[in-house]
């Protein structure tokens, strides 16, 4: 790979502000570092790392980015050393005891890693992010109801903080659960005005909800918040996960060395294998990386356990998934799905969806050096599940009939993620697809009202 520092810098520099404070050779570092961090591989890295010499710890934004860089791709040796100098030169960062607290958690520390996320908390206690650490974290380190008391308090804290209360909404998995949190929320908002919090929380407050098997509540949760859009009240900003850079090639070589170490037979599914087989890489608008594993060899507990022993994963369970979850520490979401023979077909199972196909062999093929592998008969495989796969369709939800093989078996979990896509529908101001959304949660009603004002 050539680096060309000045020609990133360039790119990376307008983008952020730090050229007000940082004198041009640190500048060029962090420009160079910043963009590699979110684009390369753990080998393009290396190789900048390399080429740019020791990483000076004097100014704070170089040092932490060249360490989050560091850790993103799996250069443990490097983040350490970064790590240490910048908490032996800035001992009130909480940016870098944030990211100790990441790297304990990758490496199954959780204790360390919420004492961490606890510091971070003290040196900027405003700060959301530490916060949701601790709440994340806490799961793992506390006794059950310690924890949720942690999450409570957090989320009185920072009722509309996205990070605290998806840390929150995640880890809900009982009624009282929801119940708890629903009330923490209202007593955090107290003073706030209700109907722009509501716009703020809604989609994490309704997971919660379906998490917790209170799904009606969870579609009553964005009726209100739809109708409050409807009548004028501004549209909150929507962002949605997608791969990008390189960091999704970085997890599917490590899955595919987690794998292949542990001998659990495995491939690239869905629309993992719809980018290899249409562009010949993982598609940036797809929103997490498949594999597919046969019932025979699908083991949640040895998974699970595989995962949580690897330096670049985390488990992130969903208590109403058979998948196994996870997350890579470059920021890709994972999930290992069961693939089980029934009548004719092989299937898979989502949380409120299942899909078919017609049984399939594997083989690997060769994608920029790595062997991967795929289902034998592409066409006929992604035919099944995409129809006209050929053709790119951003907007593409496999979750419903426009995926030929998609059968529902929760409809009332089904009726929610309708409700979910009428909200995002009614933020982008498509009052059309929101009708059309809300009709098929059965909420004709709502659905007449707002197409009426299209």
């Amino acid at each position: 790979m050539q680096v060309r520092p000045r020609a990133i810098a360039a790119r990376t520099i307008a983008r952020y502000p730090v050229h007000r404070v940082l004198p041009p050779s640190a500048l060029k570092t962090y420009a160079v570092l910043k963009y590699h961090g979110d684009h390369s591989t753990q080998d393009d890295i290396a190789a900048v790392m390399r080429k740019l010499g020791a990483i000076p710890v004097r100014y704070h934004s170089t040092a932490i980015v060249a360490a989050r860089a560091a850790f993103r791709t799996g250069l443990d040796e490097q983040a350490e050393s970064l790590l240490e100098r910048l908490e032996r030169r800035f001992p009130e960062s909480a940016d870098a005891a944030k990211l100790r607290a990441e790297f304990h958690a990758y490496h199954n520390r959780y204790g360390e890693a919420l004492t961490a996320a606890r510091h971070a908390r003290l040196l900027d206690p405003p700060a959301a992010g530490s916060a949701a650490q601790t709440v994340k974290y806490g799961y793992h380190a506390l006794d059950h109801d310690a924890a949720d008391r942690n999450a409570v308090e957090m989320v009185r804290r920072f009722p509309v903080a996205n990070s605290v209360l998806w840390a929150a909404a995640k880890a809900c998995i009982s009624g009282a659960q929801f119940d708890q949190l629903y009330r923490a929320w209202r007593e955090g908002i107290a003073g706030r005005d209700e109907r722009e919090a509501l716009l703020l929380s809604v989609r994490q407050l309704a997971t919660a909800a379906a998490r917790g098997h209170r799904v009606e509540e969870g579609i009553a949760l964005f009726r209100r918040a739809i109708t409050q859009l409807h009548e004028g009240d501004a549209a909150p900003v929507h962002n949605s996960t997608k791969l990008a850079g390189r960091g999704a090639w970085n997890a599917i070589a490590d899955i595919r060395q987690l794998l292949d170490d542990a001998g659990v037979p495995f491939f690239f599914a869905a629309g993992t294998a719809l980018g290899f087989e249409r562009v010949g890489r993982p598609l940036s608008d797809d929103g997490d990386i498949d594999v597919g594993i046969r019932a025979e060899d699908f083991d949640p507990e040895r998974l699970t356990a595989l995962v949580a022993a690897h330096p670049r994963f985390v488990v992130d369970p969903h208590p109403l998934s058979k998948k196994v979850h996870m997350r890579h520490r470059g920021g890709c979401p994972v999930d290992f799905f069961r693939y089980y023979d029934e009548g004719e077909y092989v299937w898979h199972d989502g949380v409120f969806v299942r899909w078919w196909n017609t049984p399939f062999k594997i083989e690997r093929r060769e994608f920029q050096g790595l062997s991967i592998p795929l289902p034998s008969n592409p066409d006929l495989y992604l035919t099944e599940n995409y129809a006209d796969w050929r053709t790119p369709n951003p907007e593409f939800d496999s979750f419903t009939e426009e995926a030929p093989n998609c059968t529902v078996h929760w409809p009332e979990y089904h009726r929610l993620h309708f409700m979910r896509r009428a909200f995002k529908a009614m933020i982008a101001h498509d009052r059309r697809s929101a009708a059309g959304d809300l009709r098929r949660a059965e909420q004709s009603d709502l659905a007449d009202l707002i197409g009426r004002n299209r």
